[in-house]
């Protein structure tokens, strides 16, 4: 089930958009992007509290 992402704002948007289904991403993969590494890591967390994203062993991130 896709979830609803009314309620992020436009750069956890961009972020979460970059996540691929079923795989990992490093916020070093993510600030590649062109997303400075503090605001990559600051939307990180807040889109782990939300429940969109989940921390896995190795410093990568994967959809929740």
């Amino acid at each position: 089930p896709k979830k609803d992402t009314s309620s992020l704002n436009e750069t956890e948007l961009k972020i979460y958009g970059l996540f691929p289904d079923g795989a990992s991403i490093s916020a070093d993969e993510i600030a590649r992007t062109g997303i400075p590494v503090g605001i990559v890591l600051q939307n990180l967390t807040m889109l782990e509290i939300k429940g969109f994203i989940k921390t896995l062993p190795g410093g990568v991130f994967a959809k929740a």
